[in-house]
């Protein structure tokens, strides 16, 4: 059997993190065969009944191992002479996520060993690397270029901002409490079925609160917090126009459960009551994206006063987006509406008022046309 050529990275974990935290470890070269390197443990308390911590080990070494082997990282509990193993590298990267009952102990240190590709080594043996903690902690502002981090964290950071509207802010303080992708992705989903934040969402599930308990604080089935909400397009929504067989369409977009947002039956009633077609699409822009019912948002237009760029900013959506009609597949013609009402819907859409049209001048008489009457033609002479 080969003997195995084994690193040994030690992480002496001092202190429990409060909460959350991300803290860095230089890695000295230790012995003829050392490698040098850093690491990045990001962790997360999950409180509730049973709480646990959810941990991600990030490690860098300075080269590769060599062809057939592998490099394979343990926990190792110094004071009791055992150890765990928790992942493999790829190459020179490690990237793993564990949960724990307890985080501090009874583990003391994280090794690396470099071992033969299908091994089955149950412990390290040659130390060749070490890393002292507590290390540094790493702040918010310095996450992306202080820390150690997956190959693909700026790929997915910039999947999901873009896919659910984030700032690099709220996914660095995400990240920051020890959320994956994945768990960032399921929750920023949730948070639009609710009205919410992906940060209040986290907040929910880090003390504890079960995928039952949100959706029964968002009025709402587990089943629809975990259905993907829309994509956000050009036009702002999602489309979902189904054509009958005269080809006239039957509804404007659709909620994540198939239900139509805008019927067709639902537009007419609402143009009997004096809605103009543009309140109505943005009023269905919104709701596409929230929830919530169209007629609910007309009325905060209608009776509150309030304005449709308010109302999407409140709900952490871009306005330009939601004003975009373009793909209103009804009829635009609304009832005929005074100028008092034509003023106040071009207040809803943030547009100047209506200027004073000067009145137009009285129209010229026409001149006479020529008449068209044949020439009388004088008779001859009679014989």
């Amino acid at each position: 059997m080969k003997k195995a050529l084994t690193i040994l990275i030690v992480l002496a974990i001092v202190s429990l993190p409060a909460l959350a935290s991300v803290r860095n470890v230089s890695l000295a070269s230790s012995g003829t065969q050392g490698v040098s390197g850093n690491a990045s443990i990001l962790s997360g308390e999950i409180g509730g009944s049973n709480p646990y911590f959810n941990v991600e080990v990030n490690a860098s070494v300075s080269c590769p191992p060599p062809a057939n082997m592998v490099y394979e990282a343990w926990l190792v509990d110094t004071e009791g002479n055992t150890n765990r193993c928790i992942g493999t590298f790829q190459g020179g990267m490690l990237n793993v996520r564990e949960q724990f009952a307890h985080w501090a102990e009874p583990w003391d240190s994280l090794a690396v060993s470099l071992e033969p590709a299908h091994n089955q080594n149950l412990t390290p043996t040659t130390i060749v690397s070490q890393g002292n903690f507590p290390g540094s902690d790493v702040s918010a502002s310095n996450f992306m270029t202080m820390a150690v981090l997956p190959q693909d964290e700026s790929f997915q950071r910039q999947l999901v901002m873009q896919r659910y509207n984030l700032t690099s802010d709220q996914v660095t303080s995400l990240r920051m409490q020890g959320c994956s992708y994945p768990q960032i992705a399921l929750m920023a989903n949730a948070a639009t079925k609710c009205n919410n934040t992906a940060a209040d969402i986290s907040s929910m599930l880090m003390k504890g609160q079960s995928w039952d308990q949100i959706a029964s604080s968002c009025n709402t089935t587990v089943a629809s917090l975990l259905t993907p909400a829309p994509m956000v397009a050009v036009a702002g929504m999602q489309q979902e126009i189904t054509p009958t067989v005269s080809s006239l369409p039957l509804r404007y977009l659709s909620y994540p459960n198939g239900g139509p947002v805008i019927s067709i039956q639902q537009w007419e009633m609402l143009n009997q009551e004096g809605f103009s077609w543009r309140d109505v699409a943005i009023a269905g822009n919104i709701a596409a994206q929230t929830g919530e019912t169209p007629e609910n948002l007309l009325r905060m237009v209608r009776i509150q006063g309030q304005t449709w760029r308010d109302i999407a900013i409140d709900r952490g959506l871009k306005p330009v987006s939601m004003m975009d009609v373009s793909q209103w597949p009804f009829t635009q013609a609304t009832k005929p509406m005074s100028r008092t009402e034509m003023q106040m819907e071009r207040q809803r859409f943030g547009l100047a008022p209506m200027m004073s049209q000067p009145a137009m001048p009285p129209a010229s008489p026409e001149a006479p046309l020529p008449s068209t009457t044949s020439p009388t033609i004088p008779s001859g002479p009679s014989y």
